[in-house]
C-alpha cells in the first residue's frame, strides 16, 4: 500500500516538474497566451516563496536579468522523485 502511494507521489511531482518546464518554456516564446497565464497561476504561489528564500540567502540573485527560481524549484521537484523512488525501492 506505502508502495502505491510513494509511486502516485513521484507521478504527480514528475507532472509538475513537467508543467514547471512547459510554464518556463511558453513564458518565453508565448509570454502572453491564457495558457502561460493559467499555468503561472498554478506555479507562482509555490514559486514566490521559493523566490524570497532564494533572495534572502543569494541576494545577488536580484541583479541578475533571468529569473533562476523555476530551476531551482525543478531541482527541488528532482530530488524529491529521486529520494521517494529510493524510499520506495527500500521498503
Amino acid at each position: 500500500m506505502i508502495s502505491v502511494l510513494l509511486k502516485l507521489a513521484v507521478w504527480a511531482l514528475r507532472v509538475a516538474g513537467l508543467a514547471v518546464f512547459v510554464y518556463c518554456v511558453l513564458s518565453f516564446v508565448l509570454p502572453h497566451h491564457a495558457v502561460t497565464r493559467h499555468l503561472q497561476d498554478l506555479i507562482q504561489p509555490v514559486l514566490a516563496p521559493l523566490r524570497a528564500f532564494l533572495h534572502r540567502l543569494f541576494p545577488s540573485l536580484r541583479r541578475l536579468g533571468v529569473d533562476l527560481t523555476p530551476l531551482a524549484l525543478w531541482l527541488v521537484i528532482d530530488l524529491a522523485v529521486v529520494l521517494l523512488n529510493s524510499l520506495r525501492r527500500a521498503l
